[in-house]
């Protein structure tokens, strides 16, 4: 049974981090790919609430770790914006893309550079990720990091060559 929004009690468990119920449930026959108004299965919850061991289940029973919501977010995207180093890790362990881009062009390592998740950055980085890749606007992860004024994360894609003087599609640059 599911709400209005298309919510189960296996997404409601999953998004709290509840793996025991989500366990049970599933035993019980809940379906672990249905999806919400959105797209959105009970792995991609877990994902964005940052419950490993959740995810761990989820998948290990089964669970797409390809699904996509409406909006192009994968799973690694709802990890990686919301800073969850360690379901990052599991969802490329298991082969996700590090390269992922969404409706407007934007990938992971945007994402966590827009939002100040180093850790992320750094294991994105260290995965392949592209580092001056730019969404349909011309913005890059240095611009997003920059423009929000996080140094580290700054600190780091320059470390690792980002490039400063990448323009956008207003010809703004990191350092304008």
């Amino acid at each position: 049974a599911a709400d209005e929004d298309g919510w189960t009690p296996l997404m409601i468990a999953s998004e709290n981090g509840h793996k025991e119920v989500c366990e049970l449930l599933l035993d019980r026959g809940a379906s672990i790919d249905a999806a919400d108004l959105w797209g959105a299965t009970p792995l991609n919850i877990a994902s964005k609430q940052g419950h490993k061991e959740v995810c761990e289940l989820l998948i290990r029973k089964g669970g797409n770790i390809n699904v996509v919501t409406k909006g192009k977010r994968t799973l690694l995207f709802l990890a990686s914006e919301n800073g969850h180093k360690d379901v990052c890790e599991l969802l490329l362990d298991k082969g996700a893309s590090v390269d992922t881009a969404d409706k407007d062009g934007r990938t992971l390592l945007m994402l966590a550079s827009n939002y100040g998740h180093k850790e992320v950055c750094e294991l994105l980085l260290d995965r392949g990720a592209r580092i001056d890749a730019a969404d349909k606007y011309g913005w890059t992860p240095l611009m997003m990091a920059s423009g929000n004024g996080d140094k580290k994360v700054c600190k780091l894609l320059l470390g690792r060559g980002a490039r400063i003087d990448a323009a956008n599609k207003n010809r703004a640059t990191p350092l304008y």
